[in-house]
């Protein structure tokens, strides 16, 4: 059915209406015989008077072609491939994290000139700065020309100020917030892995402009400790931000690691100078934040509340995030933290563990987005916490127990319930397929 304000132009359809359009097919019966091949066109803006002329530009498409592209495209991206080292009892739920990662792979065009990364094809149909990096730890184990790919694409929209975009389309950027930075953690964990010094020489000089943005742009009472301006740079609704701007304590965290990476970065390049300017600013910027946000009552590491200058006691994971960026954080004070907190059966350590609000704090709501249920990205990130400090049988039994809950449903999830494990969200969700893929391989390694 189409809008009664359309009219044909030729072979083509304009809709000159504001509502919702629907196209219906219908072929006579002596046709059926045969395939038929439709092409639509839809423009907006600047591209709808280029859409009549590409469409004249399409040739006739068979299935056997569109079979054999596939082929050809999925041949390419598996690339390295393999079920090696992943247990027989997770490897169906293993190729469909791959085939969704791929399936949420897009092919270049206009201002994306890599494989685009979209976190849910047809749900989230942009590429998302913290999406690309959470769904390399998946894309890193087969391919990596599509994992370098996906940073590149956000590093060539920089905007002029030096912000790295929310996310990126093929036409525009998204204006206003930015995304937490750990663009330098994941092309360094790509270096690291495949050792290609075009990707960081590449990635060094936009992330450099990126964090003097932050410092810049994100530091209203200028005391040399960065904030969040509210949840589209980080934990989206999480009562982390319920009461206005905060000077994040993982914001910080990331930036902390992001300049380390910058030194190590600069080494490769040749930039010795350099190397040792962001290794000084990296220490000096810890030693300010981490004073700034540790509780004494309780030892941990909160959010402070810009406007009314006190810490945000909001018992979150990102407490814990100064450890897994390797922040100078006392030994005694991170054992305590995770023994007293992370690992509480009450508060983070329950049979779904590592909800985005601890299970006890009052702000928990176990279903409800950021708000308490279970993100696997960022479970997956308590679970390397674990690893990092030596907790072996923690870490399995959190790998064990994150592995069950999303392996308990057919397909792989956006995110979970933290009181029932019920999935949630969108199916076949990148970082989920992504990190699962990693814990699969930790679960046989821990055996």
């Amino acid at each position: 059915m189409i809008a009664p304000e359309a009219f044909r132009l030729g072979d083509g359809l304009v809709s000159e209406t504001n509502g919702e359009v629907r196209i219906v097919f219908s072929a006579k019966a002596a046709n059926c015989a045969s395939e038929q091949t439709f092409v639509i066109g839809i423009g907006e803006g600047e591209t709808a008077a280029k859409i009549e002329t590409r469409i004249r530009g399409y040739a006739r498409t068979t299935s056997k072609d569109s079979r054999a592209a596939s082929r050809r495209w999925l041949t390419k991206a598996l690339d390295k491939f393999s079920f090696d080292g992943v247990p027989e009892d997770l490897r169906l739920h293993y190729a469909k994290a791959v085939y969704q990662t791929l399936s949420n792979t897009k092919a270049p065009r206009g201002r994306l000139r890599h494989f685009v990364n979209y976190p849910a094809r047809g749900v989230y149909s942009a590429e998302f700065l913290w999406d690309a990096c959470f769904t390399n730890v998946g894309v890193e184990q087969f391919n990596r020309k599509i994992a370098e790919g996906y940073l590149l694409n956000i590093v060539e929209n920089q905007e002029p100020d030096g912000k790295m975009p929310q996310f990126v389309c093929a036409t525009w950027n998204r204006p206003g917030e930015s995304q937490a930075p750990i663009i330098g953690w994941s092309a360094w964990r790509l270096h690291e892995k495949f050792g290609n010094k075009k990707l960081i020489s590449a990635i060094y000089g936009p992330l450099c402009r990126s964090i003097e943005w932050w410092f810049k742009n994100r530091d209203q009472d200028g005391n040399g400790v960065c904030e969040i301006i509210g949840g589209l740079e980080c934990w989206d609704d999480s009562p982390r931000f319920d009461l206005g701007r905060v000077e994040g304590v993982d914001l910080n965290a990331y930036l902390y690691r992001e300049m380390r990476i910058l030194a190590k970065m600069a080494t490769i390049l040749g930039k010795e100078k350099e190397a040792g300017a962001w290794e000084q600013r990296a220490e000096r910027h810890a030693a300010k934040a981490l004073s700034v946000l540790f509780d004494e009552e309780t030892g941990l590491y909160f959010d402070r509340l810009v406007e009314q200058n006190r810490l945000h006691k909001v018992f979150t994971p990102a407490s814990f995030i100064p450890l897994w960026t390797g922040m100078p954080v006392p030994e005694k004070t991170a054992r305590t933290m995770i023994r007293k907190y992370l690992l509480d059966p009450e508060r983070f350590f329950g049979k779904y563990p590592f909800p985005v609000v601890a299970y006890n704090d009052p702000n928990c709501k176990p279903g409800a987005w950021w708000r308490g249920p279970v993100w696997p990205n960022i479970a997956w990130v308590m679970v390397e916490i674990l690893d990092a400090y030596g907790y072996d049988k923690e870490a399995k039994e959190a790998t064990d127990r994150l592995l069950a809950m999303m392996t308990a449903a057919d397909e792989l999830y956006e995110l979970y319930h933290c009181k029932t494990g019920q999935p949630l969200g969108c199916t076949g969700y990148g970082w989920t397929s992504a990190v699962f893929m990693d814990l699969a391989r930790r679960h046989k390694e821990a055996k």
